[in-house]
C-alpha cells in the first residue's frame, strides 16, 4: 500500500448498522449534528481533536478537527465540509 504524502485522511466513517469501517477521501462533503466532542493524547505527544457527527442518513463520522473549530462548536451544533475544505461550523 503506497503511502499519500501530503494528503490527510482524517475522515472516518461507522455505520451503526454494520461493525466495519472505511475511510473517506479528503473531498468527500457531509452536513451534519454534533453528537461527541473528544479528544486525546493518542500518540502520547499530540492532542488530537474530534467530533462525532450524526449525518441525515443515519450515519455517524468520526471527524478529526482543529483547535479553533473544536473549541468554537458544541453538542447539537451543524457541522459541514465543502470539498477540498476543512470542516466548519454552520
Amino acid at each position: 500500500m503506497r503511502a499519500n504524502k501530503g494528503r490527510r485522511l482524517d475522515l472516518i466513517v461507522s455505520c451503526s448498522r454494520r461493525a466495519h469501517r472505511r475511510i473517506l477521501l479528503v473531498t468527500d462533503t457531509f452536513e451534519g449534528t454534533v453528537i461527541k466532542k473528544s479528544r486525546g493524547l493518542l500518540d502520547g505527544s499530540n492532542i488530537y481533536r474530534r467530533l462525532k457527527v450524526s449525518l441525515e442518513d443515519g450515519t455517524t463520522i468520526t471527524v478529526r478537527v482543529n483547535r479553533g473549530l473544536w473549541n468554537d462548536v458544541a453538542v447539537g451544533d451543524t457541522a459541514w465540509k465543502e470539498s477540498g475544505k476543512d470542516p466548519v461550523k454552520r
